[in-house]
């Protein structure tokens, strides 16, 4: 067995492995890093456009702001901002209400539609039945390099009841 550790070509080929092992550590560390880095330019690009942002999203690195129901009806009021409506909840899903501006696609057909729909830099305000599924669309997107994100917590369970009782449409204020 010595004689085996002894060997030069063993030798080398030990130094190869342990070289292969650093350079793919040394790959992940970067890609996480350049990761890390897309979503703090997301957030200072939020800060500097005024844009609330909470503490939370700040902290936990989060590549997306968590809006609350009033939060994201105030941000959907905003005239001030384009963005798009992103309704990711099941296909059989049909709200009490609807936002005029919407873009229907299911969450299960978002990551082979989402390049016909979205910009990677237009902000995205994304509902669903309850916030679930919003969340995980927030999480795939953001993995897909999208940022300028917004989970509406709650989605249409809990949208504000501003509703044009007529015909259940809701659209921005003018």
């Amino acid at each position: 067995m010595n004689k085996v550790k002894n060997n030069i070509f063993y030798n080398i080929n030990l130094l190869n492995e342990k070289i292969s092992h650093l350079e793919k550590t040394i790959q992940n560390m970067d890609n996480k890093f350049n990761k890390m880095m897309d979503i703090v330019r997301s957030q200072m690009i939020r800060i500097k456009n005024r844009e609330e942002i909470s503490n939370d999203t700040i902290f936990e690195g989060l590549s997306y702001n968590d809006l609350s129901p009033a939060r994201a009806w105030k941000y959907y009021q905003n005239n001030d901002i384009d963005f798009i409506v992103l309704d990711v909840s099941r296909t059989e899903f049909n709200p009490e209400i609807q936002l005029v501006e919407m873009v229907k696609v299911p969450l299960e057909e978002l990551l082979e539609n989402c390049h016909e729909v979205l910009n990677k830099k237009t902000p995205v305000l994304v509902i669903s039945e309850d916030g679930c599924r919003s969340t995980l669309a927030c999480e795939l997107l953001s993995n897909l390099g999208y940022y300028n994100l917004n989970n509406v917590s709650g989605g249409y369970k809990y949208w504000p009841e501003k509703v044009d009782q007529k015909n259940k449409t809701i659209t921005r204020a003018s």
